[in-house]
C-alpha cells in the first residue's frame, strides 16, 4: 500500500520511480478495463506529482500532498471539462479518460483520515517538448510554433467559463484578483529570501506596484481561462531530420494543473520568458497571431512586468537563467524596459 511521502527528499527520490508505483499504476488500469499484460511504463520527470505513461496510450497522475498537489488536481479536473467546448477546433489536447482514489476508507483500520491518491488517467500526446529542441530551430521554425501559440491562445481565452472554479465574481475577476493580492503580501519577504532580485531592487517594489492591483486589468473586458503555465515543457511538437531536411510541427499544450482565469497578458509570461528566451521578436509573433489589437500598447510593458514580479512560478529565476546580465540593473523601470518593452511597430 502506497504512503504519503514523508519528507521533501524522500519526494524526489521516488516521484519518478516506476518501480515504487508498479502495483498502484496496475491497479489504477485494472479498475478502469485498462491494463494489458506486463505494460510498459515509463515516468516523465517534471511535473508537482507523479505521472506515468503506460503502453503509449495513456497517461496517469497520482496526486501527492505536497506541493498544493490537492488543488492542482480540482483544477486539472475542471479544466479539463472545459478543454472539451474546443476539442472539435484541436485535435491534440488533453481530455480526462477516468479519475478516481486508488484507496477508500475501509481499506485503512486507523482513526485519521488517510490519504486516499486521487488520480487522473488522461490521453498520450505523442510529441517531444519543445525544450528538447529549441536550439535545433531556425527562427522561421521557432516563429511557426509563436504563431500556432498565438492561435492555440486566442480560441483558449474563448472558452466560456460561467459558472465554474474560473468565473467567480464581477466580469470573472475574483480568482485573479485574490491571487494577485496573495502574491503581492509574500511577494517582498520571498525575494529576500530567495535573492531573485538585488536588495536596490526589492527597495523599489513597494512604489513600483500598485496599491490598487485592480488597476492593472482595467482595461481588460473581462477575465479569461488561462493556461497559466505555459513553459517549455508543456508545448509538444513534432521533430526529425532525414537527408538534411528538418520536419517541425508544433502539436499540442498541456499539463493544465495550474490554470487559472485572469489578464491574457498574464499568459504570455512563460512563454516569453521560458520558451522563447525573452526573444521580443518571437512574442511579437505570437501576439500577432493571437490579434496584437487586444493588448494596450500604452500599459503593456508595466503591467507585464508587475505579472511577472508577482509571477507563481518565479519567472524572474528563468529570466536571469535566460539573461544574466541583467542581474545586476538597479532600476525596476530598466529591467521592464529590456524585459518588456517590445518592438511594436
Amino acid at each position: 500500500m502506497l504512503r504519503p511521502f514523508r519528507s521533501e527528499q524522500q519526494y524526489f527520490k521516488y516521484k519518478s520511480d516506476v518501480r515504487y508505483f508498479r502495483v498502484a499504476l496496475h491497479t489504477i488500469l485494472k479498475k478502469h478495463d485498462l491494463y494489458k499484460e506486463r505494460p510498459y511504463i515509463l515516468a516523465f520527470q517534471g511535473g508537482q506529482n507523479p505521472a506515468f505513461w503506460v503502453d503509449g496510450d495513456v497517461v496517469i497522475k497520482i496526486v501527492m500532498p505536497q506541493f498544493g498537489g490537492v488543488n492542482s488536481y480540482k483544477i486539472e479536473l475542471e479544466a479539463l471539462s472545459l478543454l472539451t467546448k474546443i476539442k472539435h477546433q484541436f485535435n491534440n489536447i488533453p481530455y480526462l479518460i477516468a479519475n478516481g482514489e486508488l484507496y477508500t476508507n475501509d481499506d485503512f483500520n486507523y482513526a485519521t483520515r488517510p490519504w486516499l491518491f486521487p488520480y487522473t488517467i488522461q490521453n498520450f500526446i505523442k510529441g517531444r517538448p519543445i525544450v528538447q529542441i529549441y536550439e535545433f530551430l531556425t527562427p522561421e521554425l521557432k516563429e511557426k510554433a509563436a504563431t500556432f501559440l498565438g492561435n492555440f491562445l486566442k480560441i483558449l481565452h474563448t472558452v466560456d467559463i460561467n459558472g465554474t472554479t474560473f468565473g467567480k465574481g464581477e466580469k470573472h475577476w475574483d480568482m485573479f484578483k485574490e491571487f494577485l493580492y496573495r502574491q503581492k503580501r509574500n511577494c517582498k519577504t520571498m525575494y529576500q529570501e530567495t535573492k531573485l532580485l538585488n536588495p536596490t531592487l526589492i527597495s523599489q517594489l513597494d512604489n513600483y506596484l500598485p496599491n490598487n492591483l485592480e488597476t492593472l486589468y482595467q482595461k481588460v473586458d473581462k477575465a479569461v481561462f488561462l493556461h497559466a503555465d505555459l513553459t517549455n515543457e508543456h508545448l509538444l511538437c513534432e521533430y526529425s531530420t532525414e537527408n538534411g531536411e528538418t520536419v517541425f510541427e508544433p502539436v499540442s499544450v498541456i499539463d493544465f494543473g495550474d490554470s487559472r482565469s485572469g489578464d491574457p497578458i498574464y499568459e504570455l509570461l512563460p512563454i516569453h520568458i521560458d520558451i522563447f528566451k525573452c526573444d521580443k521578436t518571437m512574442t511579437m509573433a505570437l501576439m500577432k497571431a493571437y490579434g496584437i489589437e487586444r493588448f494596450d500598447r500604452e500599459s503593456f510593458s508595466y503591467r507585464a512586468m508587475c505579472y511577472t514580479i508577482l509571477h507563481e512560478q518565479d519567472a524572474l529565476r528563468s529570466v536571469y537563467f535566460n539573461r544574466p546580465e541583467w542581474r545586476d540593473l538597479q532600476d525596476m523601470k530598466e529591467l521592464e524596459k529590456n524585459l518588456w518593452d517590445l518592438p511594436w511597430e
